[in-house]
């Protein structure tokens, strides 16, 4: 009940929200679940080093560092087209 409250909430306060705006939101908390993804890969590398998985990124834990680095720098790119936008006029 609590989640379904919450939802109906954010989703009436998102209803004031241009498109753009909307999108950009969505940018980022799709992006900050691939965040949380990388945090939890890179945590992985470093409790359980030596789990068998059916696919491991190269590298050790530098290798998981580095492959998290570009995609969560990418999540920027949306806020600060946006500012520029805001800015710029």
């Amino acid at each position: 009940m609590g989640c379904d409250s919450g939802a109906a909430v954010g989703w009436g306060l998102a209803l004031n929200l241009g498109f753009e705006r909307l999108v950009t939101l969505d940018i980022m908390i799709y992006g900050a679940s691939l965040a949380l993804e990388f945090i939890a890969l890179i945590c992985l590398r470093i409790r359980e080093p030596e789990l068998k998985r059916p696919f491991r990124v190269p590298g050790g834990l530098f290798g998981a560092i580095a492959v998290g680095i570009p995609p969560v720098l990418l999540l920027g790119l949306p806020l600060f087209a946006a500012n520029m936008k805001r800015c710029l006029g």
